[in-house]
C-alpha cells in the first residue's frame, strides 16, 4: 500500500529526499573504513572551501563598499544646488537675524525671528531682489 502511495505521489510531482538511502550510507561507510588518507583529503577539502568562503565575503564587502562609495558621490551631486541655494539666501539672512537677535535680546526670540524674517522678505519683494542683505533693525 505504501509503495502505491509512493509511486502515485512520484508520478505527480519531483520527490526531494535529503536523507541518503540506508544501503548507500553503509556502502560509503564500508569505502571510508579501509582508507585512512580519506581525513587527511576531507581537512584539504574542508579548507579548501573555508577559502572559497573568505573570498566570497571579502569580494561581497568589496562591491558593498563599492556601491556606498558610488552612493555618496551620487548624494553630493545631487545635494549641490541645495547647498549652493542655502549658502548663497538663506544662511546670510538667518545670520544677519540671528546676530540682530542676540544685539536686541527680546523676550520672545522666536518671534522677533520671525518678525524679522517676514519684514526682510516683504523689503527683499519691493526691491525685487533674493539677495539683498539685509540692514534691518
Amino acid at each position: 500500500m505504501a509503495r502505491r502511495v509512493v509511486e502515485h505521489v512520484r508520478a505527480k510531482r519531483t520527490i526531494y529526499n535529503f536523507r541518503q538511502p540506508v544501503e548507500a550510507s553503509q556502502s560509503e561507510q564500508a569505502e571510508e573504513a579501509p582508507g585512512t588518507g580519506s581525513s587527511a583529503e576531507d581537512e584539504a577539502a574542508r579548507q579548501q572551501e573555508a577559502e572559497a568562503l573568505r573570498l566570497q565575503r571579502k569580494e561581497q564587502e568589496e562591491k558593498l563598499e563599492a556601491l556606498r562609495r558610488e552612493e555618496h558621490q551620487r548624494l553630493e551631486r545631487h545635494s549641490e544646488p541645495l547647498r549652493q541655494y542655502l549658502t548663497g539666501l538663506v544662511v546670510p539672512t538667518l545670520t544677519s537675524g540671528l546676530i540682530d537677535l542676540c544685539r536686541e535680546q527680546p523676550e520672545d526670540p522666536v518671534g522677533y525671528l520671525a518678525e524679522y524674517l517676514s519684514v526682510y522678505a516683504q523689503v527683499a519683494k519691493t526691491h525685487g531682489k533674493r539677495g539683498l542683505a539685509p540692514g534691518l533693525a
